[in-house]
């Protein structure tokens, strides 16, 4: 083991985003989201009316990722 590493790494947030870990739960995530919203969007018939309920989806589902994303501050090691 190198006594001079400290183990912390640059690009921690990209690994974290890259996992498949990260990836899968933001797929449920989606998911989940868009599933609340399906009857609602289904039901709506005029464009605009669909369009403004597909960005409240977008809004939703960014706002439940950042809850869950790391402080852009944070430090990372290596495992």
């Amino acid at each position: 083991m190198n006594r001079g590493a400290s183990g912390f790494v640059f690009d921690g947030l990209e690994r974290l985003l890259r996992s498949p870990e990260f990836r899968a739960k933001r797929a449920a995530i989606e998911a989940l989201v868009r599933e609340e919203h399906a009857d609602e969007l289904a039901a709506s018939s005029d464009y605009w009316q669909r369009r403004a309920i597909q960005r409240r989806s977008e809004r939703e589902i960014q706002h439940r990722l950042d809850s869950i994303m790391p402080s852009r501050n944070s430090l990372w090691i290596a495992r």
